[in-house]
């Protein structure tokens, strides 16, 4: 369903060039705080969509690369000096990744301006509240964003409209993690549950999600020792039992129904941030991430996200992930020798690493010099233009929260218990094409003991939701078996050189390095606050 998108279209012209680089300089929305504009529920509703558009850029540009460069599955052909080559082999720098910061706090401040604002309107209580539930969720997202990559960050609560008071000290990453908490539990109070949603409301925040992200900041919380509580598993196994008693979210069978276009807001999707084929309202994800030798698409993609093989190897040949996931068969130029190629891991890639699909003959490096696939989930093989890609991005779904309870029983016990695995092996079971509830022994885990069955979680993450955002945040709650994973990648290949594989020449060490468990915030932010402080080890 489109017309909410519409909706965010017609919201972000009003917007435009609203998008500053922080709340300490948003001083964009000083007209829409003058009574003159809070006269009614239509303006409740645009400042309400102002908010979702400001999401993507976020999700799509420094999240992304935050959670997909640093992890085993994903590397660069780029430069090690390059951005991308210093996050795929852990070389950070101050100013990496500050763009979170500026983008969150843009969604804050939009959320601010909505819930300062709607009470003076003469509206329908219920969408006043369906509202207000909205921006909390959407404040919460933010904040929640934030706190785990920057630790404890100032806490605004009230909107931004003038240029008084905007220098702010950090509040603690407690308090982040409580403000967070408090915004969802009133969110899930006001939200309507998903399958209400209908007509032009399909995509927006639901019951289901606040119960989701609330149950990912208890697990989130649960191992952050800078703000762990006795009872976050519990409680993040209370959410999550929640947000499945809702009852309006459940896995679909088929693993690439999930992405396909005119499946948006399927069952499987609990929220995610919707586009269109429309200016300021389309994706840019297609020419990143496909396969830079294809001539399928509207341009040859610049391949910034590139497989690593040995995560490519990880997928059996029975996983239905593995097509959805990997742009590994391809229609080539006549530059290439014409036709539909298909990846071969088991090749040389000095001699070649693609073979014709008619045939099955190898492809000489000379004429496919891509030695590795793009990824296929969120490209779009429609698009005609930049900008215009017709994907939503995902960001929960219910794969996830079944995943979630697997850690969160295994945290809560000290090991895994039969519940544990059970949903782990649904979530296997789905991917390998078989009854999702019903155990099967060619598929299920069993008998592992913490350790193995963690290390077995995270990789099974991995493969459900790489390109998705998840793994540098994945990997601090399993930080041991990150490392452990991330080393082992690294140290296993070393063929393709340099320019092709950066994660070889990753050091161990400076995995373990504890900076790194939060990013530094960019320079310019103290030029602006003042009263911010620097994380160790960035000073």
């Amino acid at each position: 369903m489109k017309n909410l998108k519409i909706s965010i279209l017609l919201t972000s012209m009003f917007f435009l060039g609203a998008c500053h680089e922080s709340f300490l300089d948003e001083r964009a929305f000083d007209i829409i705080t003058e009574s003159n504009f809070f006269t009614n529920q239509n303006d409740a509703i645009t400042v309400t969509n102002s908010i979702y558009q400001s999401l993507y850029g976020n999700y799509t540009t420094n999240l992304l690369q935050l959670n997909e460069y640093p992890t085993e599955a994903v590397t660069t052909r780029l430069e090690l000096n390059s951005s991308q080559g210093r996050w795929d082999t852990w070389q950070f720098q101050v100013g990496d990744f500050s763009g979170i910061y500026g983008a969150s706090y843009l969604t804050i401040n939009r959320a601010n301006i909505l819930l300062d604002n709607i009470e003076r309107i003469d509206m329908d209580i219920a969408l006043k509240e369906r509202l207000k539930g909205e921006a909390l969720f959407l404040r919460a997202l933010s904040y929640f964003n934030l706190v785990r990559v920057f630790g404890g960050v100032p806490i605004r609560v009230t909107s931004t409209v003038g240029v008084e008071n905007l220098e702010l000290p950090r509040s603690s990453a407690e308090e982040v993690y409580e403000l967070v908490i408090d915004d969802l539990n009133q969110a899930a109070e006001w939200l309507t549950s998903k399958s209400a949603l209908t007509g032009n409301n399909k995509g927006r925040a639901n019951k289901t999600a606040a119960y989701t992200l609330l149950g990912k900041t208890y697990l989130t919380r649960a191992s952050d020792p800078s703000s762990v509580q006795s009872g976050d598993y519990q409680r993040a196994i209370d959410a999550l039992n929640n947000a499945i008693t809702v009852g309006d979210s459940n896995l679909l069978t088929d693993y690439t129904a999930i992405f396909e276009i005119g499946n948006e807001n399927n069952e499987e999707i609990i929220f995610d941030i919707q586009r269109m084929d429309a200016p300021d309202l389309g994706g840019n994800l297609t020419p990143l991430l496909g396969t830079a030798v294809t001539n399928e698409l509207f341009q040859i993609p610049w391949h910034d996200y590139l497989a690593n093989v040995d995560f490519y190897k990880s997928f059996s040949d029975g996983d239905s992930r593995r097509p959805a996931t990997f742009y590994d068969r391809m229609q080539v130029p006549e530059s290439a020798g014409g036709g539909i190629v298909y990846f071969d891991p088991n090749l040389s890639p000095i001699e070649g690493s693609w073979r014709r699909a008619d045939n099955d003959e190898q492809v000489p490096a000379s004429l496919i010099d891509v030695h590795v696939p793009g990824f296929r989930k969120f490209v779009d093989m429609g698009a005609i233009q930049a900008n215009r890609d017709r994907n939503n991005y995902v960001i929960l779904r219910y794969s996830d929260v079944y995943l979630m309870m697997a850690e969160a029983i295994s945290g809560q016990n000290n090991g895994p218990t039969p519940q544990a695995f059970e949903y782990l092996n649904r979530v296997r079971r789905r991917a390998y094409g078989v009854d999702i509830y019903s155990p099967n022994p060619d598929v299920d885990l069993s008998g592992l003991n913490p350790v193995e069955f963690t290390e077995a979680l995270y990789r099974e993450r991995r493969k459900e939701f790489v390109i998705e955002g998840h793994g540098w945040f994945d990997g601090k709650r399993m930080f041991d078996i990150f490392r452990k994973v991330i080393v082992e990648s690294a140290s296993s290949g070393g063929s393709l050189g340099l320019n092709n594989r950066p994660k070889t020449v990753i050091e161990a060490s400076r995995i373990a390095d504890p900076r790194y468990f939060l990013m530094p915030f960019g320079l310019n932010l103290f030029e602006r606050n003042s009263l911010l402080t620097q994380n160790p080890g960035w000073e």
